[in-house]
């Protein structure tokens, strides 16, 4: 839950479920509204929840849509939203494992949803191309909601401890061979690098424009505790 919502003070499982879950709520709320006010989407059946991680969307969702497909690329995060969510209707989880959506037709979702995923992809061709491939899925009168960092906080001096780095070079270390990543974060403070991009206003409206999306709503520039700032795009098309 921690690699989700990265509240410094909840790190090492102080999260509790019942409220984690509830800040999925929420936020589906939040944007559902949102919608409302856009009057899109005109229909309620399905939606993709992409960077699924372990439900905290997707079943907020699953309230609003008939059917709700939460991706994701690690395999953890889905078996553990296959456990957590069993006893919500119409929830379908799957690891992703494409560069593209390609299991999915044009025009076959009312909603696109992908909250503070894209970033975190090395790639920013990938980037730009899921971007296209929202769209692509996204039905006529549907809405794609992207929450994206438009700036980043600029880097600190690195120490000599963090250029020698010598836990880093002793956890890659253990990693290639093959102790676990559970072992290496209980008890040797592991954290991997967590790589971020940010994308300009002007970037994100070009390229959802490009695609065939029309730009409803951009929200205010909101920045988080470790500077990251980033605004929510609402599109149709």
């Amino acid at each position: 839950m921690w690699s989700i919502l990265t509240e410094p003070s909840l790190r090492r499982g102080k999260w509790d479920q019942r409220q984690f879950l509830a800040t999925g709520q929420a936020a589906v709320d939040a944007i559902m509204a949102q919608a409302a006010r856009l009057g899109v989407p005109e229909q309620g059946g399905r939606a993709l929840d992409f960077g699924c991680g372990v439900g905290r969307l997707t079943r907020a969702l699953a309230g609003y849509f008939e059917q709700v497909d939460g991706l994701d690329i690690a395999e953890t995060m889905i078996r553990r939203a296959v456990e957590l969510n069993a006893d919500i209707p119409g929830c379908a989880f799957r690891r992703h494992e494409d560069t593209d959506l390609r299991a999915f037709a044009d025009q076959t979702f009312d909603l696109v949803c992908s909250i503070f995923v894209l970033q975190h992809i090395p790639s920013r061709e990938l980037i730009e191309g899921y971007m296209r491939e929202f769209v692509r899925v996204l039905r006529p009168s549907g809405l794609l909601v992207l929450e994206l960092p438009t700036a980043l906080p600029p880097a600190p001096p690195p120490t000599l401890r963090a250029r020698i780095a010598p836990r880093t070079r002793l956890t890659r270390s253990l990693r290639r061979l093959g102790v676990s990543p559970k072992f290496l974060y209980e008890h040797l403070n592991w954290r991997p690098d967590m790589p971020m991009t940010a994308v300009t206003d002007t970037e994100t409206i070009a390229i959802l424009s490009g695609a065939g999306a029309r730009l409803l709503h951009a929200s205010e520039p909101v920045t988080d505790f470790g500077g990251v700032q980033a605004r929510f795009y609402y599109a149709t098309r």
